[in-house]
């Protein structure tokens, strides 16, 4: 727990110095990622396991969060 907290720490801390929310870009990418299961609410996968993107995917606009 220490240890992911400091990386937490450093990473906060550079999102900041930089000017970027990173609370919003993590909701961003967590919204793209739940955006890729299909209608069911359900991963869709392929025939080697990988889950695949689903009908209402979109990728992540992080660049509105960048000052």
């Amino acid at each position: 727990a220490d240890a992911l907290t400091d990386i937490l720490y450093v990473t906060y801390g550079a999102g900041h110095a930089f000017g970027i929310n990173l609370d919003k870009c993590f909701n961003e990418v967590q919204q793209s990622n739940m955006s890729k299961l299909g209608n069911d609410g359900k991963p869709i996968y392929n025939e080697h396991g990988k889950v695949l993107k689903g009908p209402n995917y979109y990728k992540p606009n992080l660049g509105k969060y960048i000052k």
